[in-house]
């Protein structure tokens, strides 16, 4: 009997949420909408001293709905179900370090919707898994590196429309348990996930650092302002996140000593339980795919079909 109350009192919980939640969204709605139409009116006319006022009144009430989001969010966190959201921010079927923590959580039981750009495909073991979905947002802008002007005129642009579609994407994967994101991009994820769990899902926000994101925006040729502005948002919003994850203790103690991240958890890339050695029919096929895109000589491999017992290193990176 007490779990069935339990389970009442659960159902009407959410629902009484959820119709808050709703009651809220639709209401800043209708102050955006009426609110804009007056500040066009008092500009119209130059009542300066009413526009003054209409603009008080706007920052009260935005408190209020910030206040309002976070009282919500803060009573869905005491009920964080298994669930997690996955952000890539880059090609989902390329980064395998990001599918084997979404693969790790849909075998700890966690019910794992992957974000990112769908690109390319993601292994099988992947999209035959029941318990993880893919939801893919548009692809990034290609910014022009010259001239500079234009870049800084297209930078926030192009971030308010990854900041709009990341939004949408983690808000609606459902998750209210995990947000696991990678670091780098930092611009927006970092934003984007922080204000989505603070003000709406309630879950933890967890950091993967694979690297800092100022650094790479360095090596594309990005003014030194923009990097700069990049490296202190970083600054600020990372150290923010609930938990941290990170790729070597170098990084774990850096993160420590300069970016006020004292408690890193190091977790090395190793290999999936279905890495194995490569069948020799398998890697034969391989030479002889090279071989008739010019990339070797397949006599330098193989000899008789088979692998020679001369042949040279191959080396093949995932990258």
């Amino acid at each position: 009997q007490r779990t069935f109350m339990q389970r009442i009192w659960t159902a009407t919980s959410l629902a009484a949420i959820s119709t808050l939640s709703a009651l809220i969204v639709g209401s800043a709605a209708g102050i955006f909408f009426g609110t804009s139409k007056t500040v066009v009116y008092l500009v119209m006319n130059g009542d300066w001293a009413g526009l003054l006022q209409l603009c008080v009144i706007g920052l009260v009430l935005l408190v209020l709905l910030l206040v309002g989001l976070r009282l919500l969010a803060l009573l869905r966190s005491r009920r964080r179900t298994k669930t997690a959201t996955v952000v890539v921010m880059g090609d989902i079927g390329r980064s395998p370090r990001m599918l084997n923590h979404a693969s790790s959580l849909a075998s700890a039981g966690f019910r794992v919707c992957v974000v990112g750009y769908a690109d390319s495909a993601p292994p099988l073991h992947i999209t035959n898994n029941p318990q993880i979905s893919i939801r893919g947002i548009p692809p990034p802008w290609k910014l022009p590196r010259s001239p500079k002007p234009l870049y800084l005129l297209l930078a926030p642009l192009a971030a308010l429309s990854r900041m709009f579609s990341l939004l949408v994407a983690i808000v609606g994967s459902g998750s209210s348990g995990v947000v696991l994101v990678q670091n780098p991009p930092s611009i927006p994820t970092l934003l984007v996930a922080r204000l989505s769990t603070w003000l709406w899902s309630g879950a933890a926000l967890v950091v993967d650092w694979h690297n800092y994101g100022y650094t790479i925006m360095q090596t594309t040729g990005a003014p030194g302002a923009a990097v700069g502005a990049a490296r202190l948002y970083e600054k600020i919003l990372g150290p923010l996140a609930d938990q941290h994850l990170c790729v070597s203790r170098a990084m774990a103690l850096d993160l420590k000593t300069t970016w006020r991240i004292p408690s890193a958890h190091v977790l090395y890339d190793r290999p999936p339980a279905r890495f194995r050695r490569t069948r020799e029919e398998e890697w034969v096929g391989l030479v002889e795919r090279l071989a008739a895109q010019g990339a070797l000589d397949a006599a330098d491999f193989l000899a008789a079909g088979a692998p020679s017992d001369t042949r040279p290193a191959l080396v093949v990176s995932s990258t």
